[in-house]
């Protein structure tokens, strides 16, 4: 007998039995063993595929410290930490490394202002102030780079990129200076004002010669100094490294005494010194190039501060 014809025949004599069950008494149904009714068996559950590409994650966060994890496109990652005063201060990164790429896809290239715009990306959206925003944004890879006074992180798509998450506030301090004084929509003269800023000497005597003590944001004064966009804030650029630099004692002593061991002076005044010596009119003999990791720091902060001249240009004259 043929496996299917056995199957029919074991159908029919099911139905057959069921009648001449229903006939029997009480007592002989109990000897009549009931069919058994099999659960289905569920589909084993399949896992979620593992994220894969250029992303970027939260670890942790509190209000004043975040940790992030940022994967390139071959799913490369690194974490970094950022700190701030208070929930309402920019975030400052704890990275100490030397100014250059540091994590990501190299050979940056920037995308124009029309390509920013065909992608639906607004001056202020290519160039802004890092927050926790930036795990929302569209990425194929990632570039950090480490700056002279912190870190920035460039988004790519489609082969450029498109934007630049600066940790820290010289960008916001630049926006925030143009809006409240007109003459400050160039985005050379802002940058300017911010690298030769300056704060009164509580060492000054009263009445006496004035000592004012540099407060330099060092990525404002690469992104103009010897910039062809810039040249006529070069020269005062180029006065104003020269102050931080004389400022402290080089090479930094140990331990370096008040105000140059306050605000990280001291690092800045060095950072000065290497800026002016390798940008500024220099003193026989010429100073050597500079080291090759910063070029691409150099280029950035161009980037940046073209940017920028994208955001004042949008800002109403009052």
């Amino acid at each position: 007998m043929t496996k299917i014809g056995g199957i029919v025949l074991g159908i029919l004599g099911v139905a057959a039995v069921v009648p001449l069950i229903a006939t029997m008494p009480s007592s002989q149904r109990a000897l009549v063993i009931a069919p058994i009714a099999l659960a289905p068996v569920a589909a084993a559950a399949v896992p979620a595929p593992l994220a894969t590409g250029a992303r970027i994650e939260i670890v942790s966060q509190t209000s004043t410290t975040l940790s992030m994890r940022f994967y390139d496109a071959s799913n490369v990652q690194v974490t970094l930490g950022f700190t701030r005063t208070g929930a309402s201060d920019p975030w400052r990164t704890t990275s100490s490394a030397s100014p250059g790429i540091i994590f990501g896809r190299p050979n940056p290239v920037y995308a124009s202002a029309a390509r920013c715009r065909a992608l639906g990306i607004t001056p202020e959206q290519a160039l802004t102030t890092f927050d926790v925003a930036i795990c929302n944004r569209p990425l194929d890879n990632v570039t950090i780079f480490q700056t002279y006074s912190g870190i920035a992180i460039g988004l790519w798509q489609v082969g450029s990129i498109t934007e630049i998450w600066y940790v820290g506030s010289l960008v916001q301090d630049a926006i925030d200076r143009a809006q409240s004084d007109p003459n400050m929509h160039s985005a050379c003269e802002n940058l300017k004002a911010e690298c030769c800023n300056t704060k009164p000497n509580p060492a000054d005597p009263p009445g006496g010669p004035r000592n004012p003590i540099p407060t330099p944001n060092i990525d404002a004064c690469a992104g103009v100094v010897d910039n062809p966009n810039c040249p006529d804030q070069h020269d005062s650029v180029c006065a104003c490294l020269a102050y931080a630099c004389n400022f402290c004692t080089h090479p930094a002593p140990e331990t370096p005494t008040p105000p140059c061991s306050e605000d990280d002076l001291q690092n800045k005044s060095t950072q000065a010194c290497n800026l002016y010596a390798n940008k500024c009119p220099p003193p026989e003999p010429p100073p050597p190039p500079p080291p090759p990791p910063w070029e691409e720091i150099l280029r950035l902060l161009l980037e940046i501060l073209e940017r920028l001249q994208h955001i004042f240009d949008r800002m109403p004259i009052s």
